[in-house]
């Protein structure tokens, strides 16, 4: 029997991580074919990972002892806490060096970046023209280092030149619906992505539905079910054939299947508070300069940002998303009455460092 795949996965307590391993849950070959191994802050949470048959690591991404031994005995190593993290990175990197030396094999990362990359700041006004290709590395290496989770990526890619692993780096586009299965039945991983809920949360709070600016900036969108499918696609690929895999430059793989304005966005939410009975105008109203403030803060030009790109590279591997813009805004209402129901419609405040093109949020 051909030995079981080694995996480490950081954010399973997160909103794309649970939905990942969900996917390994329900394949028939889980035990026999892979030895997962989740990163977890919570020592309570950990037996029940275990429970559910994982291996469960105790412990931080940014933890250098917990960190490094972990990356170095595994074949593969998903990455789905915050992108923006440089020591993250930077111990990912010191683990898989560890892995090489010991064993002479390279090791695959998997990154998790986000659109973010390729925003404009546009304040709600216009859209542009430019869209990223994921199979154009010409086209992404012109993005200023200074653009969202540039840094972190360009951190990883140029240690991959020295050798010792090989990287792909997936952007997920702002991803949309409520996760379900055993780890968000079970409380272990968080149900909800960012964007949405919190827009949902803001017009609760104001009685009405809002937009910065115009709302017409644009951005792609991606339902959390069909990004989850795309990794273990990715991942059979690195086990089957490791070596036809793009990786590195090459290995860029955004995630999306529609575009939106925020415009669009902002009138869902504005047909769905008077339809529940929380608002009488179902027009949206932008934001004043002391609302924008209030809400988002040092992240309002995120939100009023515009993004542009399409997933060539991702769907050649046999990744068939089919969900569009509409079925986001058809959800919008059932998102509104679950966070309703669940006592998670207050306004919370805007997650640091996390965008519209990256809403893997771990809650340990």
């Amino acid at each position: 029997m051909a030995p079981r795949t080694k995996i480490l996965l950081t954010g399973a307590t997160g909103y794309i991580g649970g939905s990942i391993l969900n996917r390994f849950l329900a394949r028939p070959d889980f035990q026999s074919s892979f030895d997962i191994r989740v990163l977890v802050r919570s020592p309570e949470k950990a037996p029940k990972f275990d429970a559910l048959g994982f291996k469960s690591i105790v412990g931080s991404h940014t933890d250098e002892e917990v960190m490094v031994q972990a990356v170095s005995e595994v074949d593969i190593v998903v990455g789905l806490t915050d992108c923006d993290s440089i020591p993250a990175a930077e111990l990912t990197i010191k683990g898989l060096k560890k892995h090489f030396e010991e064993t002479g094999k390279q090791a695959f990362f998997i990154q998790t970046s986000g659109t973010g990359v390729y925003v404009q700041l546009t304040n709600g006004m216009y859209t542009t023209d430019v869209i990223y290709d994921d199979a154009n590395p010409d086209q992404i290496e012109t993005l200023a280092p200074t653009q969202p989770h540039r840094n972190v990526d360009l951190k990883i890619l140029s240690a991959e030149n020295e050798g010792f692993f090989k990287s792909c780096i997936v952007l997920p586009s702002l991803v949309y619906g409520v996760a379900t299965g055993p780890l968000f039945d079970s409380g272990l991983s968080n149900p909800h992505s960012i964007l949405i809920p919190l827009m949902c949360r803001v017009a609760l709070d104001r009685r009405r539905a809002g937009m910065i600016g115009q709302g017409k900036n644009v951005w792609p969108n991606v339902d959390i079910n069909e990004v989850a499918d795309f990794y273990p696609i990715l991942i059979e690929k690195i086990i089957q054939s490791p070596d036809t895999v793009p990786h590195g430059r090459e290995g860029i793989y955004n995630l999306e299947n529609d575009k939106h304005t925020s415009y669009d966005v902002a009138e869902a939410i504005g047909k769905a508070l008077v339809a529940l009975g929380y608002g009488d105008d179902s027009t949206p109203l932008t934001f004043t300069p002391e609302e924008e403030k209030k809400y988002f803060g040092a992240h309002v030009h995120l939100i009023g940002s515009d993004c542009r790109c399409i997933a060539t590279r991702a769907r050649s591997f046999g990744w068939d998303p089919k969900l569009t813009t509409a079925d986001m805004l058809g959800g919008v209402q059932k998102e509104i009455e679950i966070l309703i129901k669940t006592g998670k419609a207050e306004l919370k405040h805007f997650v640091s460092g996390v965008d519209p093109g990256n809403i893997q949020v771990s809650s340990s």
